[in-house]
């Protein structure tokens, strides 16, 4: 048997627009776990994902430089590649 999470949090009984990415979305995810099983660093991943994407979004100009590239494999849903070019603000 296997056990495939890659569409856990793309449910459309859970989430109004499961397939579109929403930054502020306030219900719930199972990225970290749940419950019991909740991993014990999800405000440090938190804190570093805010400070460090806010300082690439302060300091960087990002666009898109290519093809989005998918993992071939129907059990992890993801991206492969992707290709960001960067120029720094001014």
């Amino acid at each position: 048997m296997i056990v495939g999470i890659a569409s856990v949090n793309r449910d459309p009984r859970r989430f109004a627009e499961p397939d579109v990415l929403d930054i502020s979305r306030q219900v719930g995810h199972l990225a970290f776990g749940h419950g019991i099983h909740r991993c014990l660093g999800v405000p440090l991943a938190r804190l570093v994902a805010e400070i460090g994407i806010g300082t690439l979004v302060l300091r960087l100009s990002l666009e898109l430089s290519g093809e989005l590239e998918w993992h071939p494999f129907p059990v992890f849903r993801g991206l492969k590649a992707l290709s960001v070019s960067a120029t720094p603000r001014r």
